[in-house]
């Protein structure tokens, strides 16, 4: 395998995530990396699988901005060392974000899906060619559902044969007024399909899920699903006149919450908030044992250094009983960082994203968009890098 050139920060480092315990917390060991270290660029929105048959874990990442395009990477060392970036388009020239790639999914035997905003894409080969691709049908109230679904897919498999029977997906739309004045809200949206992502049932608005837009799925160990539901943004930060001062970017100040089904996403409970504004962008993994454990950025809640730049996060925390509750008094700080910008673009450096995988080992694999080094540039924007990072890590056992 070709892997990228070594610089200070790539490989890892000697790192500590800290457990909270109260007023007082402990170091767990862990590694840190930043896997995209030395190139000078903007790369960004990383999805990870890891894919048994051959012992390896793909990262689906964006590249560039105007144009965005995908590009996959590939360990074979369960995220030691990576391949060079592989651009999945190379022509793109469109000055949006149609070919960001999004939603990565490993279906098992080396078949994969992604998402952009128009289609669909497929491998068979373990991620290494792409060539099949579907457009994505828009919903049946007329919505186009490509470019509102981020989260991967769920995948249901048989338990003998390991045959996918049933896949899920969400997306939402806004509502109401122009986001993000009073008045807006987002409606999300679940639905199946039984051949593997070829050919999708009408779409469920899901009523408990009003004023939700990015959902995480995940099936927990006694068979509920479990849906990890980003929340719109409160109202106070909508109305201009209680809008905090600061940081003034309104994506950073949603929340997050817990809505669960007991009926296979037929019908879901209320969603149970777990934080109200600032942290979002979920990813969950089942351990071994039945805990459920989720990663999410923290954009909001760590306040400014005594220099005034703002501070940020990744963080975890996991449900003991399927999801009903989450262990907020035990969270674990992956990382944290201090941005180095102020006033308009102090937001820039914030995590974008989070992606966690399940290694053979029963370790942890987090991957998330860190920007810690960007800078502004001649014109007063925020300039690259925006950088990756990567903790390798250990849910701890409990007391």
């Amino acid at each position: 395998m070709v892997t990228m050139a070594a610089t200070p920060e790539s490989g890892w480092q000697t790192h500590a995530v800290r457990w909270l315990q109260g007023d007082r917390y402990r170091d767990l060991p862990a590694r840190r990396q930043v896997p995209t270290a030395g190139w000078n660029r903007v790369a960004g929105m990383p999805y990870l699988a890891y894919m048994p048959e051959r012992d390896q874990v793909i990262m689906l990442l964006y590249l560039d901005y105007r144009p965005t395009r995908p590009a996959v990477m590939f360990s074979d060392d369960h995220g030691t060392t990576w391949t060079p970036p592989r651009l999945l388009l190379p022509q793109a020239t469109e000055t949006g974000n149609e070919h960001l790639g999004v939603s990565l999914t490993y279906l098992g035997h080396g078949r994969l899906v992604y998402n952009d905003e128009q289609s669909r894409w497929f491998s068979t080969d373990f991620g290494q060619t792409w060539p099949e691709s579907i457009p994505i049908a828009a919903g049946a109230n007329g919505k186009p559902w490509g470019g509102w679904q981020w989260e991967p897919y769920l995948v249901d498999r048989d338990p003998v044969t390991g045959r996918v029977t049933r896949m899920a997906e969400v997306a939402y739309s806004h509502e109401g007024a122009e986001y993000p004045a009073m008045g807006y809200f987002s409606q999300a949206y679940i639905r199946f399909s039984d051949d593997q992502g070829m050919t999708w049932g009408p779409e469920t608005a899901v009523p408990q899920w009003h004023g939700i837009n990015e959902v995480a799925l995940v099936r927990a160990a006694n068979g509920d699903l479990v849906a990890g539901c980003r929340t719109d943004l409160p109202r106070w930060f909508r109305d201009p006149a209680h809008r905090p001062p600061g940081l003034h970017e309104p994506d950073l100040y949603s929340g997050f919450g817990v809505s669960l089904s007991h009926d296979h996403g037929l019908t879901w409970s209320e969603v149970n908030l777990v934080h109200e504004h600032g942290r979002h962008f979920t990813s969950m993994v089942l351990l071994p044992g039945g805990t459920l454990v989720m990663t999410y950025v923290v954009r909001i809640g760590y306040g400014h250094n005594p220099d005034g730049f703002p501070l940020f996060g990744i963080e975890a925390i996991a449900s003991h009983d399927h999801g009903a509750t989450w262990d907020l008094e035990h969270r674990l700080i992956l990382d944290e960082w201090t941005g180095r910008l102020r006033g308009p673009c102090s937001w820039y450096p914030s995590p974008q994203s989070t992606s966690t995988v399940l290694l053979p080992d029963q370790s942890l694999l987090t991957a998330y968009g860190r920007a810690s080094h960007c800078l502004p540039a001649d014109n007063g924007s925020p300039g690259p890098p925006r950088d990756l990072g990567l903790v390798h890590w250990r849910y701890p056992d409990r007391d």
